[in-house]
Formats: C-alpha cells, structure tokens, sequence
C-alpha cells in the first residue's frame, strides 16, 4: 500500500483547507488487509470538533472503502507519530485499486512560520510496516492595504463636465489599515470605511450625502484643442522624460513607457492610446523660485498603468476613458508602496499595492503637490480652477 496527501500550499491563519489522502493497493493480484487512516493535527491548526472521538463537518469516506471515520484526541496506530487525527478505519482495497478521501481543518489565528501535517495508514494486523506521508504548509501573514490621500479629497462619481454623470459610485476603504483623505471624502454612493481627516467620521457633503453632480473638466478635450508650441511627436514605444519640457504628443494607439527626471513643465498627451510608467518618475531636486517649479502632467485616452518595480510618481495623471492601475503587474511584485506626488482622475481606479509587512498597511501614498497651483503644467490649468457642484463653483481641494 501506498499513501500520498496534499496540496502544499501556503495558507494564512484562519484559512480553511481542504486535503485529500488517496491510497493505492500496489499490488496488481492481491486485495489490502483492512486498515486504519490517521491524518495527525498540527498544533497551528484548530481542533474540528468537541469529544472523543467525535464528526467533524466536512471530512468525507474513501469510495466504497470507509468503515467508520471522525477525529480522536489519541492515535491508535503504532506509527512515528501521535496526537489528535482525522481517522477512518478502512475496509480491504483490491488489487491495483485507488480510492480517495478528504477532510477540512481550519489554519490557526496565531499560526506562523511553516508546520506539517503527516498522514499515515497502518493495516489492521499491525504486522505491515505503517506508510506515512507529510504535507508541508507555509503561513503567510495577511495584509491588509489602505489608501491616504494627502493635502487634497477624495471623489467617487460624476464625470467629465458635459458628459454622463455616475450617480451610484462608491468610496470603500480597508477598515483594518484605514484608509483616509486629510480633506473632503465625497461620493454618489456609500462610502464606507474611509474617513475623512484621518478621524473616526467620514465627512459626506452635498445633495443626499454625496456630490452627485460634480464634474471635472475633460484635459483631453483640452489638449485635443491645442494650437500652440509643442515639441516633436513621440514615436514611442519608449520616452524619457528627463531634459525634456513643454508639450509632447505620442499619437499612436499603442502603449507609452514613461520614465525619468522631471526639471522643467512637461505636458504628455497620448490622444489615441494608453501610457505604462515602467521606471520612477521623481522632480528634480535642484532649487527652484515658487512660481518655476517643474511639475509632469499626463493625459490620455486609454488606461494609465505602473509597473510593480515603480515606487514613486511625481506626476499629474488624467485618464478620459480608461483605468488608473496602481500596479499592473498583479502579483506579489505588488508588496511594496507606491507614493505618487499629484493626482490620480480617471473613470475607473485600480489600487493594486499590497504595501509592506502584515497587518494594514498602506500601499497607496497620494499627495497633492502645491505646484500645481503656482505653476501647473501645460493643458492643466483647469484641473484647478473652477468645478461644477450642484451650480456653485469650488476650489479644488474643498478646504
């Protein structure tokens, strides 16, 4: 007889589980003696069930082949190993069969660090040598990832001025991590779990607690209008943006990688495609006069993406049609914090960071930058004057 189990997989503390635990009768003439299965519980993980020995939910026979199963605090099969087990007395197996089982068990809240689960079937004469198996799990402690939003608000619905408004968007937070905006936090719909001035309340402002009618100028529009000085079109794929100022247009209908330093106004406009900042966009450092600060504004029609490996955006984004992805990759790549010094204005918003460590986080630092008030980049002008809210005109950040 042979017995194998798993999958190995790395789990955090309080997942549920599911193993299965196949045994083989390896002997093409001769049917198995009738045996006991003891599947033996590791300290990170809970106790299924109250007596001894007692039915734990989810644990399931194997095919044709169970005589009686549950969860004993006390092993009865002379083995390596002892303790509290799921176990099935098993019924003789023919020749060259495979039958499965399974069962359930629940990762600890204070696991860590790696355990093993053994799992072992002894035939019912015990002169057979006892055959073990051992899965191995590693816990990964859970992140919880928030949102600030620095020295500027947060608003979810409405639209693009003189287009169809969004009545029914929602701002939700993480409830662990709290996620907040040092200002206004206003939405057309729920808001839950982002509050406002780092403080217990989230403020709602506006016809029926939210800012069901506000609008931002559409920048593409703007740009698209454009009749003044610009610098050569972008071929793409790639554009650097350090040296670089005034407008640029890549006009393709593909992706522009973006990277670079930033030392003058810049103004990327791709009217017919998507932008990919593949590598960190920072300001130089050098000393600027207040009203002579570099500043990067990008806009485009399709989706704005940041690559995992990106930490740190110094840039005004504007997406007329498309996503705002925090992080493109997707993946663990992801486990780091993204700090974006400017504003994030787009349809729909991908906050992707996971941020670093266990527990909350925050994945996501966005502050606005004051110069884009004293000396905003090309084509962005509007993004800080006058907005639409229910007919009255407001500053941007509502202070």
């Amino acid at each position: 007889m042979s017995i194998a189990a798993g999958p190995a997989l790395s789990v955090s503390p309080g997942d549920f589980v599911d193993m299965n635990i196949t045994l083989t009768n390896n002997s093409a003439l001769a049917a198995s003696l009738p045996g006991k299965v003891e599947a033996y519980r590791p300290t990170d993980v809970n106790v299924p069930c109250a007596g001894n020995p007692c039915a734990p939910a989810n644990q399931n026979d194997f095919g044709g082949l169970t005589a009686r199963r549950g969860y004993a605090t006390a092993s009865t099969l002379v083995s390596p190993y002892s303790g509290g087990n799921w176990f099935w007395n098993t019924n003789s197996l023919p020749g060259g069969a495979v039958t499965t089982a399974s069962f359930r068990f629940q990762v600890a809240a204070a696991a860590s660090g790696n355990f093993s689960f053994p799992v072992c079937f002894g035939p019912a004469d015990a002169l057979n040598t006892v055959v073990c198996t051992t899965v191995n799990y590693t816990v990964v402690s859970p992140r919880y990832p928030g949102i600030s939003a620095q020295n500027g608000d947060v608003y979810a619905g409405g639209g693009v001025c003189g287009g169809v408004m969004s009545l029914a968007s929602p701002i939700t937070g993480n409830i662990i991590a709290g996620s907040y905006a040092d200002y206004v936090v206003a939405a057309s719909g729920s808001i839950n779990h982002f509050s406002s001035n780092r403080g217990s309340n989230t403020l709602n402002l506006g016809s029926a607690g939210g800012y069901a009618t506000l609008c931002r100028p559409d920048l593409l529009t703007a740009a698209n209008a454009y009749t003044g000085p610009r610098g050569p079109d972008i071929a793409g794929p790639s554009f650097s943006v350090t040296g670089k100022g005034g407008v640029y247009y890549y006009n393709g209908a593909g992706t522009l990688q973006l990277s670079g330093t930033i030392s003058s106004n810049l103004t990327i406009v791709a009217p017919n495609g998507s932008i990919l900042i593949n590598g960190a966009i920072q300001t130089d450092t050098g000393g600027f006069a207040a009203r002579s600060l570099p500043g990067l504004g990008i806009i485009a029609r399709g989706d704005i993406s940041i690559a995992a490996g990106v930490t740190r955006v110094d840039a005004y984004l504007f997406s007329s049609q498309g996503r705002i992805d925090t992080c493109i990759d997707h993946s663990a790549a992801c486990a780091n914090v993204l700090t974006v010094n400017g504003f994030l204005m787009a349809r729909q918003m991908s906050f992707s960071r996971l941020g670093v460590g266990s527990g909350g986080v925050i994945a996501e630092r966005i502050l606005l930058s004051p110069q884009i008030y004293l000396n905003p980049p090309a084509l962005f002008s509007s993004s800080v004057a006058t907005i639409q809210l229910s007919g009255q005109g407001e500053k941007q950040p509502l202070f």
